[in-house]
């Protein structure tokens, strides 16, 4: 199995600030990034508890030189909550990747069975006088907010495709069908993973949707490491990979990672969105372990 640590929603180019965290509760809300050529869903129409994202974008953006609003497009992937949208029968948790990060994903074998864990830059926020707004002085971090294990992969999404019909409304879908021509000649790695409907890990007995969310905050979902700046993560000592192990793509030199007593440092690279843990070369048990500790804050 692989583990791919994959780079999901607003960051300092597309958006500008932080995912919130909602305090007091500490709810987890990934806000998916602008897109306003070709987003197919507007802020608005996503749904987070009771309310609507735009709302959520709108105070987060207020007082920054590029503000968004509830009727701007968003590019609405990785779609992993059955109520932030209206849903067609037979709906999956669904995830699509093209261009470059796509081409790092095939590379590296991903394939069915293989486990998304989607990160992202978050930051503690509070409604106050009505309107949400950052806790001042909270640290700026990355975590982990989701999951998808590959169920089923598609790559052809032109008109005569057999794509399930619940899946046409997904962006990397939808642009497919609405232009051809422009489908032909520019996205031809477009490719969309579709979830497992339950969760299948070794000696993994908690039953889970194959894709969801982490509602709440929880420290194990936490990757930046304490006082640090959000780049630099805390990951358990059986990560570290060298000398006979592959490191994550990105992550090859070696400069990067340090290891102490309290397990692995790992200074990560500012770009990129797909990095891919080739499993296999780990001690299964020390895996299975860590996605066990993890998991255990979905339940």
């Amino acid at each position: 199995m692989k583990i791919i640590f994959s780079r999901k929603g607003f960051d300092a180019e597309a958006g500008g600030v932080a995912s919130p965290i909602l305090l007091p509760d500490a709810r987890l809300c990934s806000i998916p990034i602008p897109s306003p050529k070709r987003g197919n869903n507007l802020f608005r129409d996503i749904r987070f508890d009771n309310e609507d994202v735009g709302r959520i974008v709108e105070d987060l953006t207020r007082n920054k030189k590029k503000r968004y609003v509830g009727s701007d497009r968003t590019h609405f992937d990785p779609d992993l909550r059955r109520d932030a949208l209206r849903r067609d029968h037979g709906w999956l948790p669904t995830f699509g990747q093209c261009g470059a990060a796509q081409t790092q994903l095939e590379r590296n074998g991903v394939g069915v069975g293989d486990l998304f864990l989607f990160f992202g830059w978050f930051r503690k926020v509070r409604e106050e006088n009505g309107h949400y707004q950052y806790v001042r002085k909270a640290p700026n971090i990355h975590l982990v907010f989701g999951w998808l294990q590959v169920g089923e992969i598609y790559h052809s999404f032109l008109p005569d495709a057999r794509i399930p019909g619940w899946a046409r409304r997904h962006p990397h879908i939808y642009n497919s069908y609405a232009n051809e021509t422009w489908y032909r000649m520019s996205s031809y790695c477009d490719t969309v993973y579709v979830s497992k409907k339950r969760l299948e890990l070794p000696g993994f007995r908690q039953s889970l949707p194959g894709g969801g969310v982490f509602e709440r905050y929880h420290n194990t979902l936490c990757l930046t490491e304490a006082g640090a700046l959000k780049s630099v993560w805390r990951l358990p000592g059986w990560m570290y990979p060298f000398p006979e192990k592959r490191p994550l793509p990105y992550h090859e030199d070696r400069h990067r990672w340090q290891r102490d007593r309290n397990g692995t440092l790992l200074k990560t690279v500012a770009r990129g969105q797909e990095f891919v843990l080739d499993c296999s070369q780990y001690p299964q048990w020390k895996v299975r372990q860590w996605l066990a500790g993890l998991f255990r804050a979905a339940g």
